[in-house]
């Protein structure tokens, strides 16, 4: 192998390296949740009834964790004077609403550090006004939760994995690299193989 062949071959073979040695990206982290519905009966006008579930991170690394309510259906959310649900972490509504609650989107739960849990309580209260066409009415709630992986600073990668700026870095500059190094190294190949050719002719 001449010096040209030499070069090119290593050029190939410190990008395929550098690109190999990038952080790899890591898969987002798991959340448990203790239930994901509510059945629940009407309760007197004027009164409420409360359920709760909690919400664990069983994974191994800080998860940001969003909520949102996926449907709310039933007669106890519709008629003149529906029913209001509310859910609440530690007495602070986090989404209000009614029959269009789970229009409301995500809401965030905030970070929970690995093996962290927090619990979340909700509320359906009935309006005082309510007649007794509510009185044997019935409401479904459902919701569901997903995490990101945050990092140090406290921000989450946008879909959901943990992406590393080095590693994407990396791949954008050692993809080219390993192809222009392959490329000069086979053409740099192909001129010795055919100076030798000349020689013995």
């Amino acid at each position: 192998m001449n010096a040209s062949s030499r070069i090119t071959f290593t050029v190939a073979l410190v990008a395929i390296l550098g690109l190999g040695a990038a952080p790899a990206r890591a898969l987002a982290p798991a959340v448990e949740v203790s239930s994901t519905r509510a059945q629940l009966a009407s309760p007197v006008p004027g009164h409420a009834r409360e359920w709760a579930f909690t919400v664990t991170n069983t994974s191994g690394s800080a998860a940001r964790v969003a909520f949102e309510v996926s449907d709310a259906t039933g007669a106890l959310l519709a008629g003149p004077h529906p029913a209001e649900v509310t859910f609440t972490i530690d007495g602070v509504p986090i989404v209000r609403g009614g029959h269009d609650i789970a229009d409301s989107g995500s809401t965030s739960l905030g970070i929970l550090a690995p093996g962290e849990t927090v619990r979340v309580t909700g509320r359906l209260a009935l309006p005082l006004e309510a007649d007794d066409r509510y009185r044997d009415a019935t409401a479904s709630v459902e919701w569901r939760v997903s995490a990101q992986t945050a990092d140090p600073a406290g921000t989450a990668s946008s879909d959901g994995l943990a992406a590393s700026g080095v590693a994407l870095g990396a791949a954008a500059v050692g993809v080219p690299l390993v192809a222009a190094g392959l490329l000069l190294w086979f053409l740099a190949a192909r001129r010795r193989r055919d100076g030798e050719t000349e020689e013995r002719a």
